[in-house]
């Protein structure tokens, strides 16, 4: 009983002290605050309130720590919930048990793990729909990609900071940007570097537009595969641009976007909010960049601050464009869908909004929407308080980078296998182009394509490519106007890699193959080449004398074939050399892909000299008679005998191939010295006869066949 009675005054005088010390609630630490900090007006603000007095100590998002000197409650006032960060907010501290006020104003926000949010912006509602650039749309529009497919890279960047702060619209901007890449601009996947809030992570990182949570999709553009590859980390930026600037070549294009918050330390200096508290900082950015070697380099930012970008990009051949200036925040519309800028930059692009209204940025009427012209309708349809900048060095940079075209592409093979003819096909009216072509790694000839214009300021290019040349290069069209380049359109031309390959016969080791050249083989076993440009190819041959049983092979990257005994001293047709050199075959290979062609002679050197027979022929209609003898008309010289050769109850083989299929139309084994065979079924043609005693060849033979 008395213990019972010391726990419940121990409780009570636990809650007596604790009644004492915070003697003010939470209710009433807000009602302080909203008459007295807010009067009562909260209308276009968030607010959020620490779960329990104490002496705070809070950090910001910039790294930055605040504390309060006495136990009390922490009100965070977000006072432009619809501006991205860096933008005004309010730190407010209530004394918990005397209620004093200390308010602080800030620019960063703080971390909100332990926060409650007490009142909420109202965010207008919109039954609009998001931007899905699917083929289908592009198509339907009648536009296809006017640049370049191959050469052209690109970098998205949405750090987030973390859950709290990585709002909705950030994986709309990016999905919207990686939809135009791909469908609209023609950039491969596999170029497009996507580095967003944290990667891969199945965790909650995405605060959503409903105020719940979600990890954020892989998938951005709705075709089940993911897009994202990397988290927004400082380590992956660089590694990321590190490959960049070891793949990029002046051949190669760029584009880079970055989105969610920002920030200005002085001046112009700004910076890019990055997951997990960390920044980038716009000299930082700028020393990436400066690091890719590249054609041109394209850069869209839409982050708050992101003028303060600007004015460290020193290099030439690039254009940004940003939603507002180095000292201005970043307005969101007001359904919190996307900022606005890059809401109208994206229309601009695309040709319509996501609910299908019609959009025209194509100013001057050329037939196509230039960067440029991108970033000028954003800007003048952009009604937020701020000031999208834009940069373009050297000036007209930005009008030659074509964003989208009504059908405007350089027609004509990838691949040219002899003479090609390429154009801009659409060409706006009172245009001329003015082409060049850029080539690499030409080493088989000095100059393999030849580029000849029909017409200095005709619409026509023709390429002429040598016999079993290589090239690899990229056409270029300079579209003019009035003198002026109002347009740069691109195609990569690449005919692959040269030629390897490598040979054998029987159980022989391989041995290099080389294109035109002659190899000397032997009767019997198969002959084997294989290089990995025949895969994708057609193989045919063309032959002398020497018979390839069963024709030619060819299976992926194998071609084989097996050729027989020198045809010797055959009576009748197309008598040959009797020492058999004059036996070859000669295999063409044309690879259907790159429009390659191959040529390979190979020759039987010798022949079958020791124990080999005559093979008599007689014919008597269709019925021709074959028996093996071991006298050779005219020779003085012994033979075995065939009765040596055979033995008694040994049996030979007669087997009839048809020269031109290499097909056996006849095979049959015998103990008798003569084998009949009538040939009236078979096509009229030249055909092989073989005999055989066991695996040796004594004796080949040709003959004629006519049916009628």
């Amino acid at each position: 009983m008395r213990k019972f009675l010391f726990i419940l005054l121990c409780v009570s005088v636990s809650f007596l002290y604790a009644q004492q010390k915070y003697s003010i609630s939470q209710d009433e630490a807000w009602k302080i605050v909203s008459e007295e900090v807010l009067n009562n007006k909260i209308e276009g603000i968030n607010v959020y309130v620490s779960n329990c007095p104490a002496k705070n100590i809070i950090r910001t998002i910039a790294g930055e720590e605040i504390s309060s000197d006495t136990d009390s409650w922490f009100f965070f006032i977000d006072d432009m919930p619809m501006e991205s960060w860096e933008h005004p907010c309010r730190y407010v501290f209530v004394n918990s048990t005397k209620g004093q006020l200390t308010v602080i104003n800030k620019r960063t926000p703080p971390m909100l793990s332990t926060m409650k949010n007490i009142v909420t912006h109202k965010v207008r509602h919109s039954d609009e729909t998001q931007f899905n650039l699917s083929p289908d749309f592009f198509n339907q529009k009648g536009m296809k990609n006017s640049m370049s497919i191959g050469n052209n890279y690109a970098v998205i960047i949405n750090g987030g900071i973390d859950a709290q702060y990585n709002h909705e619209r950030y994986w709309n901007h990016c999905s919207a940007v990686y939809q135009t890449l791909v469908y609209l601009y023609g950039v491969p996947k596999s170029h497009i570097y996507v580095l967003m809030s944290d990667g891969t992570d199945p965790a909650a990182d995405m605060h959503m537009i409903s105020g719940l949570y979600q990890s954020s999709p892989l998938d951005l553009d709705g075709d089940g595969l993911a897009d994202i590859q990397y988290a927004a980390t400082r380590a992956n930026i660089a590694s990321v641009f590190n490959t960049l600037s070891n793949t990029l070549t002046s051949n190669d294009n760029l584009f880079v976007f970055t989105t969610d918050h920002g920030g200005q330390t002085s001046g112009q200096q700004s910076y890019l909010c990055l997951w997990n508290y960390e920044t980038l900082y716009d000299y930082e950015f700028a020393n990436y960049i400066s690091q890719v070697n590249a054609n041109n380099i394209n850069l869209c930012l839409v982050q708050c601050h992101s003028g303060g970008f600007i004015d460290n990009l020193t290099g030439n051949n690039i254009v940004v464009s940003t939603s507002c200036r180095y000292d201005e925040n970043a307005y969101a519309m007001d359904d919190l869908r996307y900022s606005e800028f890059l809401y109208y930059w994206v229309s601009a692009v695309a040709g319509e909004t996501p609910d299908g209204i019609i959009v025209n940025a194509d100013s001057d009427n050329n037939g196509f929407v230039s960067i440029r012209e991108a970033f000028e309708y954003a800007s003048a349809n952009d009604t937020q308080n701020e000031h999208p900048q834009y940069l373009s060095r050297p000036s007209n940079l930005g009008l030659e980078i074509i964003a989208t075209g009504s059908d405007i592409n350089i027609s004509g093979p990838t691949i040219p296998c002899s003479q090609e003819t390429y154009q801009v096909e659409n060409l706006p009216s009172g245009c001329t182009v003015n082409w060049t072509w850029a080539g690499s790694g030409l080493t088989v000839d000095s100059i393999p394509i030849l580029v000849e214009p029909y017409y200095s300021t005709n619409n026509y290019l023709k390429l002429n490519r040598s016999n079993l040349s290589y090239a690899k290069g990229v056409i270029t069209a300079n579209i003019q106007q009035s003198g002026a380049t109002i347009g740069t359109l691109t195609k990569t031309i690449d005919t692959g890699a040269y030629f390897y390959g490598t040979w054998y016969q029987g159980s022989a080791t391989a041995s290099t193959l080389a294109c035109g050249a002659s190899y000397n083989i032997t009767d019997g076993s198969s002959v084997v080449l294989q290089s990995a440009d025949f895969m994708d190819a057609t193989a045919t041959y063309t032959s002398n004398d020497l018979l390839l049983l069963g024709g030619l092979s060819h299976s992926g990257n194998t071609i084989s074939f097996t050729p027989i005994a020198s045809l010797i001293n055959p009576m009748g047709l197309n008598a040959i050399d009797p020492d058999g050199l004059g036996n070859s075959v000669t295999i063409h290979v044309k690879n259907t892909t790159t429009c390659e062609t191959f040529k390979f002679t190979f020759t039987i050197l010798t022949h079958p000299t020791s124990g080999t027979l005559n093979l008599n022929i007689n014919s008597s209609g269709s019925e021709y008679t074959f028996s093996l003898d071991d006298s050779q008309p005219g020779e003085s010289n012994y033979r075995a005998s065939a009765t040596e050769i055979l033995g008694d109850g040994q049996t030979w083989n007669l087997e009839i191939v048809e020269l031109e299929s290499g097909e056996a139309v006849y095979n049959e084994q015998s103990e008798k010295r003569s084998i009949t065979v009538n040939m009236s079924s078979q096509k009229s043609g030249i055909y092989v006869v073989v005999a055989r005693i066991g695996n040796k060849t004594v004796a080949t033979q040709k003959i004629a066949i006519t049916n009628q």
